[in-house]
């Protein structure tokens, strides 16, 4: 059981009136949980980690950028699998990405085994987020969300001032 006052909060907990979070603020505010809140763990570096379990973020990719998508926007099997492993040196740490239409928007969530929160997840949010612009973009849709769900969220030691 977490400590008090040491969960996320949900935007259900935060009120219908609240409006949603800037992204910045959301990853922002996930560095700041780990380093409240994350436990101590070794890693496969030595170098060691602060982590947390189950981390998510919704990004809305919604805006005057695109203009209208030609996918079978009723088709939940829009999935793009990234794990080959006899191709790879290392397993990847995004795993597994699946697209979603509604209302002419596309919307993507990934699902990241493991997140290196000051120097991986930036990028994979900034190239899941531009990837769904351009599937959107090519498709005649609008970009809806970017949902980006980590399994393993840490901060190496080494990244912490003292």
């Amino acid at each position: 059981m977490p400590a008090a006052g040491s969960e996320l909060q949900s935007a259900q907990e935060l009120g219908a009136e609240q409006p949603p979070q800037h992204g910045e603020l959301q990853y922002l505010g996930q560095i700041k949980h780990i380093l409240r809140c994350g436990f101590r763990k070794e890693d496969r570096t030595g170098t060691g980690t602060l982590s947390v379990f189950g981390m998510q973020a919704r990004y809305s990719l919604r805006g005057d950028l695109v203009a209208d998508l030609g996918l079978l926007p009723e088709d939940v099997r829009l999935l793009h699998w990234l794990w080959d492993l006899p191709l790879m040196a290392l397993p990847p740490c995004h795993a597994l990405c699946q697209f979603y239409v509604v209302n002419g928007e596309l919307s993507c969530q990934l699902y990241q085994r493991s997140g290196d929160m000051g120097l991986g997840v930036p990028f994979n949010i900034a190239s899941y987020s531009l990837l769904t612009y351009m599937i959107a973009h090519i498709t005649g849709l609008q970009p809806g969300d970017f949902v980006h769900t980590l399994g393993d969220a840490h901060i190496y030691l080494n990244h912490i001032e003292p």
